[in-house]
């Protein structure tokens, strides 16, 4: 198997030989191609050239409210940079293999930051994923069978989203989605 490639992003360049040291040692299956300094930067001009790169943060930030953002920007996973190596080497792992990934301490920020109820941040990493797909057009058996879950999981997804969002379809989920930035339209 090809190894995963990845780049890291960091203003300090402490930071990026401390990673690449740590994710060496993960093992042969993971490649650090570069780095980086400018994290948005780089992180836009990805986006724009590479329509299936999967970003994970791996952030300093701790305020609910910027990690919120940061979470809806498309990004798969996230998690802090105070959080031990084996909280990156799921994170990897499970972007890796196509799931979204939200640590248990970005997603306690998160929901005790909520700046005023309006926008979910307190919707679970799989809820993303599910969303992202709903807002893709797909069915639920489309989404349980992409997921690799039963139907009846997605539909309990798909109940606790249009509760949280509070929103009664799954249009006014897209709709909603869309406009808070949840998902991005293209």
């Amino acid at each position: 198997m090809k190894p995963t490639r990845i780049l890291l992003v960091d203003p300090q360049p402490v930071v990026c030989a401390g990673l690449r040291s740590l994710i060496g040692s993960f093992g042969p299956e993971w490649e650090i191609c570069g780095s980086a300094g400018d994290g948005l930067g780089v992180a836009r001009e990805l986006r724009k050239r590479l329509r299936r790169v999967e970003m994970l943060i791996f952030s300093g930030v701790t305020s609910g409210v910027q990690l919120g953002r940061i979470w809806r920007s498309a990004v798969r996973g996230c998690l802090l940079k105070s959080e031990g190596s084996e909280v990156l080497a799921l994170a990897l792992e499970s972007v890796r293999a196509g799931h979204a990934f939200r640590s248990r301490a970005i997603s306690a920020l998160c929901q005790s930051d909520e700046p005023n109820g309006k926008v979910p941040s307190a919707i679970t990493a799989r809820e993303t994923e599910v969303l992202h797909l709903i807002c893709e057009g797909k069915s639920t058996k489309e989404v349980a069978t992409r997921l690799g879950v039963s139907p009846k999981t997605i539909e309990t997804h798909r109940s606790h989203l249009l509760r949280k969002l509070r929103v009664r379809s799954s249009l006014e989920m897209t709709r909603f989605a869309i406009a808070e930035g949840l998902v991005v339209k293209v």
